[in-house]
């Protein structure tokens, strides 16, 4: 049995100033394989739980468009997950400024970080002060993990937008697939965000889980493979189906 505390990375809301775009879920999809090296946690993956937080599509689309929030406090106690990570984006010629919060339920204390994110460092230095900040709130990392974790993430800005379209076109499958046809994955967002930035792991790794879903396990394989070639060392999916395969 796992004992390590979970945490939860929520879709990034957009600033009120901020027009709705894919980007809030593209970065709640960078931070959430960030974290995934991280040694002492479990169970950051959101799409586990999108169905249990959000009971209906009209409720998670409404809060990707900040129009409705949720009572973190609550969800832990009925999750009993202690880590919430959340959040605000707003992108301003071409820089993200992003406002993060992280919730301990277990100490019922809020820590709070303003960051900037740019594409054109693929992300380094974004994801070096997130980790600095993490472990200001008890969650640090060493240095070796750390290397693993900040991959450098070569995507646009209009490549995270339509990586963050095919995210949502993700959970409202999982919340209900009968708004598609056959409970078939559309691969629109997900061939635009491969084509926008084919360097990307992040826009492979969830064309991969398209393909995976639509029961496509060679084309889900093969994305697998390009995802882990940007970033050797997120082989989670691969290792996952390679495993479905052999049994």
């Amino acid at each position: 049995m796992d004992n390590r505390p979970k945490l939860i990375v929520l879709p990034l809301q957009p600033d009120v100033d901020q027009k709705y775009n894919g980007i809030g879920l593209g970065i709640h999809f960078l931070l959430g394989n960030m974290i995934a090296i991280h040694p002492d946690l479990a169970e950051f993956w959101f799409g586990w739980r999108v169905n249990k937080i959000f009971k209906a599509v009209p409720d998670l689309q409404a809060f990707c468009r900040g129009n409705n929030g949720i009572d973190v406090n609550l969800l832990a106690k009925e999750q009993r997950i202690r880590f919430w990570l959340y959040g605000r984006y707003r992108e301003t010629k071409g820089i993200i400024l992003v406002s993060l919060s992280l919730y301990d339920a277990d100490l019922e204390k809020n820590y709070d970080i303003n960051l900037l994110l740019d594409t054109s460092d693929f992300f380094i230095n974004f994801g070096h002060c997130f980790f600095e900040w993490l472990a200001l709130c008890n969650l640090p990392l060493d240095h070796k993990q750390m290397t693993k974790a900040l991959w450098k993430e070569n995507i646009s800005i209009q490549g995270l937008e339509y990586l963050g379209c095919a995210v949502e076109v993700t959970y409202l499958n999982y919340i209900d697939s009968t708004l598609f046809k056959d409970g078939l994955f559309d691969l629109e967002w997900f061939e635009k965000a491969v084509m926008s930035s084919p360097m990307s792991y992040l826009a492979h790794d969830i064309k991969g889980w398209a393909f995976y879903k639509n029961k496509i396990y060679g084309k889900a394989k093969d994305c697998f493979k390009k995802a882990l070639e940007k970033n050797e060392s997120h082989d989670i999916a691969l290792k996952f189906i390679e495993k479905k395969f052999s049994s």
